[in-house]
This record gives C-alpha cells, structure tokens and sequence, in this order.
C-alpha cells in the first residue's frame, strides 16, 4: 500500500547569483545602502589539482559568498564555516560582486588568514587586493536583530549565479542552531536561497548581522516506503536560516 510522506530537511548551503529587492521599488537611500552591500560582496571559490591541468584552471570543489567589513579598526571578510573537503583545496580565489577575479591565493594562506571560527562563521583577514579594490562597510556594533524585522539577504543570481544579488527576507523568529544564534528567515515573494549561497552576507539597516547557513527543502511524494526519501529530488523552500555575526570578533 502507498502512502504519502512529507518530508522536511535542511540542507547546508555547500555546492558540488541586479537585485530582486531594487524590483520593490526601492528610495534612492534605499539603492544606496543596496549598492554599498554589493560593493563590501566578495565570492568566493575553492578549487583542487587536476593532473592534466595547470593550478590556475584546477578542478571545482566549492563555492560560497563572503561580506567585507571594517571592525574596530580592521577589515575582515565575513563568510561560512563549512566548505567541503577543504583539506583537498589548493587554491582559492576571490572575485567581486560582478564576476571579476581579483585575487588567487593558495590554501595555506587562506587558513593563515582565519582570525574567528565558529560553527556557522568564518572571519579572516583578506587580501589586501580586495581591500583596495572593494569598499568594506564600516561596523561599530552588531545590532540586535528582532523577530518581524526585515534583512536583505545576498545571494548568487540565476540562472547563470555568477553574480551576486540582494533580496528581502523576514526574520520569523530567533533561535539556536547548534550551539550557535541563528536568524529563521523567509523570503516573501517565494525567492529561495540555494547550495552555493553559503555565507552570503544578512544585512540590517546597513549593518551585516549574520550570514547564509542553511536552506530548507521538502518533498511531498507518495512513495512505496521511507527509504525511498534518500533518492528523492527534494524542492527548496522559501525558508532559511542565518548565522549571526558573533557580538565580540577578535
């Protein structure tokens, strides 16, 4: 006998992205805040060696999303904390918010760089190429961040999700996540957050205040039994959740 399973699982943002929020029709302060978070968006993509090629066109291991700020009186770069088989990772690249690479390190000068780390935030100090070449948004304090409240939220753009875009989301509510605060959120007009999108900067009132962790994903399918779910194509939702920026960076 068939019987139908509904399935909810969350998936962390890891992969094997102008702007959905300016489409609200936004005030010029509004577009200006808007373009100050894309200016301080960095992407970012780890690769690994392939023997038939050189170190600058290596294999594709990772990617992700990273926000650079400037926190008492040093420029960090905000992103996750949990790239897949890092230790496979030989170089790693940084590029803007339009797709243009700025700069190739190699894996050990990346995990050099790390200044914070915990279970949904990695903070490290970047090369001093995006610096010069992007505008890190000044933070004094990270602001407190309330169930009702709406974020803008970035992320790879489809379909090509090579550049980075910023929606809006509301924060259902606070709560936590492995030990860790997380921001519970959804996107309004149905937008999803996807694989990939992992560490895209959560910004409030110009402030960042956490970033991408995970997505939501479901499956309501009539299947012959629950083993059947480990092959289903799970649909992602409109929820996700949000790492909080740590109150006390080094």
């Amino acid at each position: 006998m068939k019987k139908t399973l509904a399935i909810t699982i969350t998936i962390v943002l890891l992969s094997s992205v102008l702007c959905a929020a300016c489409s609200q029709n936004p005030t010029s302060q509004n577009l200006e805040k808007l373009n100050e978070i894309r200016n301080a968006t960095v992407l970012i993509t780890m690769q690994a060696p392939n023997p038939d090629q050189s170190i600058e066109n290596s294999t594709f291991l990772s990617y992700g999303v990273g926000s650079l700020i400037q926190y008492r009186g040093e420029t960090l770069l905000v992103t996750h904390n949990h790239w897949r088989n890092l230790q496979d990772v030989t170089i790693v690249k940084f590029y803007d918010a339009d797709n243009n690479l700025i700069k190739v390190i190699i894996k050990q000068r990346f995990a050099e760089s790390i200044v914070y780390a915990d279970a949904g935030t990695l903070v490290l100090r970047p090369p001093q190429e995006l610096i010069d070449q992007l505008a890190p948004v000044s933070l004094q304090d990270v602001p407190q961040v309330d169930a009702g409240e709406t974020v803008e939220v970035v992320y790879r753009e489809n379909p090509s999700r090579e550049t980075a875009a910023i929606l809006q989301a509301v924060v259902e509510e606070v709560i936590t996540y492995e030990g860790q605060p997380v921001y519970k959120l959804r996107s309004p007009d149905g937008q999803t957050i996807q694989p990939g999108d992992s560490g895209g900067g959560v910004w409030y009132q110009g402030s960042l205040v956490g970033n991408n962790w995970t997505v939501t994903a479901k499956s309501n399918t009539t299947l012959e039994s629950s083993e059947e779910a480990e092959n289903e194509n799970f649909i992602l939702t409109d929820l996700s959740y949000a790492a909080a920026l740590p109150e006390n960076i080094p």
